[in-house]
């Protein structure tokens, strides 16, 4: 709501010879901005600076700082005090990953493929095409996937009973997620070359088809394909769909890195561009628990699922991470990926969506209905 009716808009930064430049754009009605406090800063030290751009114009204005800035912050308070504007500027890529080089090993039975990454130690089933565990180090940090998961929107937009009359005593149960359920692999092969070794499989689904290959290279990561031809005798609006990772539930911290609608959010805000938050999944059988105060901040507020900070949506992640005590999964992504983490059947759910929507809640259907997907019944 902060930027919605900011008053101020600051234009990236443009740096001409040893100079940096900014756009600004007053949109007060009456006030100049040469009333306005500006402040920039760069390595924590400030540069406060004049902006005299008159009411409803624009404007250049030389910042009083050096060009070779990694991270530039830019606030704006009123003769009040209050902050107006506040925009953060970061140059370099997100993902700066130092890889070293592992080495690898495959092996295979008639039941079985082990792919050997470092000291990760990888176990595929020949017969249902899955990756059934990771293990690092002998300790085991994934129990299933990364599978492909169609999260389908809400129809009953939340899960509970019309409100008229409700009492919310009643323990309303969480809508539980599943990756698709695999029949068997049509086919499946393994090799290796001098740089990668590569897990191809053919996939027959409860409700399709579909391939997926797992690439494993040797500065340590792993790259995973996928494509799904879906079937089934109804259309559904789609939720979510991507990758679906399991882990132990040890894995309880998220940490994350994404590139959001705004270049700041509030330290406390869900939606934040940057952050870590921690699972505190607690038994709710009511909205709220009789007679115990709610925690300080919304986003620690906790169902069964975990805290709101933890199991809502992070999108257009650079970067998210699960950690536990022994070890810490991540995984690297461009920007248009999406990650959601959640507890379920006493493990951790992990989807990496490629296709993310705002959910069923009617009051964001008509604004956020561009671009939604649905899955529409096979013709025979």
């Amino acid at each position: 709501m902060k930027k919605a009716y900011s008053p101020i808009k600051i234009g990236k930064p443009v740096t001409k010879g040893s100079k940096v430049v900014i756009e600004i754009e007053n949109r007060y009605d009456f006030l100049s901005l040469d009333q306005i406090k500006f402040v920039a800063i760069v390595d924590g030290k400030q540069f406060p600076f004049k902006a005299a751009i008159g009411p409803r114009k624009g404007g250049q204005v030389t910042l009083p700082i050096p060009s070779g800035y990694n991270a530039l912050q830019i606030i704006a308070t009123d003769n009040q005090g209050n902050e107006v504007e506040n925009e953060l500027f970061q140059k370099g890529r997100k993902n700066q990953e130092q890889f070293l080089e592992t080495a690898l090993q495959l092996k295979q039975d008639s039941a079985y493929i082990y792919v050997k990454q470092g000291n990760l130690d990888y176990t595929f089933s020949r017969t249902y095409g899955k990756l059934l565990a990771v293990r690092k180090n002998g300790e085991l940090i994934l129990t299933k996937g990364p599978a492909v998961a169609l999260i389908e929107a809400n129809a009953e937009d939340g899960g509970k009973p019309n409100v008229a009359g409700e009492t919310y005593q009643n323990n309303i149960a969480p809508l539980k997620q599943y990756e698709q359920y695999t029949l068997f692999a049509d086919a499946i092969e393994a090799s290796q070359t001098g740089d990668s070794i590569s897990v191809r499989m053919d996939l027959r689904y409860q409700n399709g088809t579909g391939k997926q290959k797992f690439v494993f290279l040797k500065n340590g990561l792993l790259r995973v394909e996928y494509e799904m031809f879906y079937q089934r005798e109804q259309e559904i609006d789609l939720y979510q769909a991507g990758l679906m990772l399991e882990l132990p539930l040890s894995y309880d911290k998220l940490a994350w890195s994404r590139k959001g609608s705004f270049s700041t959010y509030p330290a406390n805000h869900i939606g934040r561009n940057e952050g870590e938050a921690v699972l505190h999944a607690v038994p709710l059988y009511e909205v709220e628990e009789h007679g115990k105060p709610q925690a300080k901040d919304w986003k620690d507020d906790a169902n069964i699922l975990g805290s709101n900070d933890f199991r809502s949506t992070k999108g257009n992640i650079y970067w998210a991470s699960l950690r536990s005590p022994a070890a810490t999964v991540k995984v690297l992504s461009n920007g248009q990926q999406h990650a959601r983490a959640w507890k379920q059947d006493q493990q951790i759910q992990w989807l990496i969506a490629d296709y993310s929507n705002n959910g069923s809640e009617p009051f964001y259907g008509s604004p956020h209905s561009y671009g939604r997907k649905k899955l529409k019944k096979a013709i025979s």
